[in-house]
């Protein structure tokens, strides 16, 4: 579906300019039980229960999603937050034990779990998208509801802005750029980062070399103080002054430095990947999924979201068009050719593979 000769850019069918003229036109292992939020108004008919990241942005949807999604619909919604990677879903399938219904997660991983057979086909006659603009990201079996750049993060009280790294060269150079460093345990977004610090060229980042990546990998590896495992910890191991510099998520240090957290985030060389949100094959709850995933793509709270975490964009158009323009400068541009979009195309077929050999590398 996508030629790899083309920039990262034209993965997506539009530009940025072309995104704004049409829409002018028109998260450790689980917890030992699930976060249950109860409907205020009406008895429960149904119920879904939701994979998570946690932390902040959990909490966030929590507030904005599920309990006015619940008071609308009278649909009980169970948050489980942990472990939602793809051993995780194939576990779950092998031993016919679901423990959620939908997941949030990485486009990277949906299109590596549907590659597998984990994910139930979308009934699309059941959904509005007449407003979906990103029709790459609309699939038979997930959807994404919005996009995320992850990028370097760093403690603005311990780090003076001309010892900020501004690129991934720069952050593997701990000599001009010291302090504390922390560095996630999943393998996507991770290999272009070790890439793009090797001076792999963006247009040239995939297909992905590993060999490579590992090589750059190995260049830092002892320079890292804290390996991350959930996203929820990023931005609070700075606030917690145990590390100087991390990779994290825009959304989530928007929200923190809105409330006088002291982090700061480069844009610049950030990778920008879309969200997805999916239904496990054979869930009992497929019809109350696809409801709440409505919700997720074009439900009043929608607004409200992308405002509080600017740097998450929306996929649906009237979203988009409702937004204050100061959040709209804050998305990633996607006809910047220093901005990264992640291939989830490449990622579907070696997210085991890069998952396997990345732990493994860990663990050495």
């Amino acid at each position: 579906m996508v030629d790899r000769e083309t920039t990262t850019n034209s993965r997506l069918d539009f530009t940025r300019r072309q995104f704004l003229t049409t829409a002018a036109g028109a998260a450790t292992a689980a917890l030992a039980g699930p976060l249950v939020v109860t409907p205020g108004k009406a008895q429960a008919s149904a119920v879904v229960r939701v994979a998570d990241d946690g932390g902040t942005l959990s909490k966030a949807r929590e507030r904005l999603f599920f309990k006015p999604f619940m008071e609308r619909t009278g649909i009980e919604v169970q948050v489980h937050v942990g472990q939602h990677d793809l051993s995780k879903m194939k576990a779950m399938a092998q031993t016919n034990n679901l423990e959620y219904d939908m997941v949030l997660a990485s486009g990277s991983i949906a299109a590596a779990a549907t590659k597998s057979g984990l994910l139930a086909e979308i009934d699309k006659s059941k959904l509005d998208l007449s407003n979906y603009m990103v029709e790459e990201w609309n699939q038979p079996t997930w959807i994404a509801w919005q996009y995320y750049t992850a990028g370097l993060t760093y403690n603005t009280s311990t780090v003076a802005e001309d010892k900020v790294p501004r690129s991934w060269v720069d952050y593997w150079d701990s000599e001009k750029f010291p302090g504390r460093r922390g560095f996630r345990t999943s393998p996507y977004e991770t290999l272009e980062q070790a890439l793009l610090a090797d001076g792999v060229p963006i247009t040239d980042l995939y297909p992905i070399d590993m060999d490579r990546a590992f090589a750059s990998l190995d260049r830092i590896k002892d320079k890292v103080n804290v390996w991350v495992a959930e996203t929820s910890q990023t931005v609070q191991l700075l606030q917690q002054n145990e590390l100087d510099f991390c990779v994290s998520y825009s959304g989530r240090v928007e929200q923190a430095r809105a409330n006088g957290i002291p982090v700061g985030f480069v844009y610049d060389s950030a990778i920008s990947s879309p969200t997805a949100i999916w239904v496990m094959k054979g869930t009992p709850n497929y019809d109350a999924s696809l409801k709440l995933m409505q919700w997720f793509l074009t439900g009043e709270p929608g607004v409200a979201w992308f405002t509080e975490f600017p740097g998450n964009g929306p996929t649906d158009r009237k979203t988009f068009e409702a937004l204050p323009d100061d959040i709209k400068a804050k998305l990633p541009s996607f006809d910047n050719p220093s901005a990264v979009w992640v291939d989830v195309d490449w990622w579907a077929d070696n997210l085991e593979a890069a998952t396997v050999r990345y732990k493994t590398w860990l663990l050495s």
